[in-house]
């Protein structure tokens, strides 16, 4: 594993926002502060290789969010902090400035919106969790089954 990496696989993460009764601003399931410039040369996209994006899960801002379950109430699944269309469209979704997100499941009582500009389709189709799904926030009972599970308790 490369120095510095983020890595958040198969984790259940429960209201991440707070609980609707605290006076609280809360967080996305997936905040990232992505920094589109720089010098990239040293990550291992930018070596002059072919790299297979789905292997190389690394190449991506060094963070990677796969197979995970988020419940939140208010906020977003994803929230990229200096997130830039504009680099997304001249990078592309697949390189070193772009976190590697995968197969996970999000359950909330908001509408799916990546950055105020795509559904939950659109954002795949331009690399923001690939393999993703979406659903209607889960009650308590489901959540207490999916935490069983998670710790093999079920």
């Amino acid at each position: 594993m490369s120095r510095g990496c983020q890595v958040w696989d198969s984790n259940l993460i429960a209201y991440p926002d707070g609980a609707l009764s605290q006076n609280r601003s809360g967080m996305a399931c997936v905040w990232t502060s992505m920094n589109m410039g720089g010098d990239h040369s040293l990550l291992p996209c930018a070596r002059g290789r072919p790299v297979d994006w789905a292997l190389d899960r690394f190449c991506h801002n060094k963070e990677t969010y796969t197979n995970n379950t988020c419940v939140t109430h208010t906020h977003q699944a994803f929230e990229y902090d200096m997130f830039s269309a504009a680099d997304l469209a001249e990078y592309g979704p697949h390189n070193s400035t772009f976190p590697f997100t995968a197969r996970n499941k999000f359950y909330s009582s908001q509408k799916f919106e990546f950055q105020g500009m795509w559904g939950h389709g659109e954002a795949m189709a331009n690399g923001v969790d690939v393999g993703g799904e979406v659903h209607p926030e889960m009650g308590k009972a489901q959540l207490e089954d999916a935490a069983r599970a998670l710790l093999g308790l079920d």
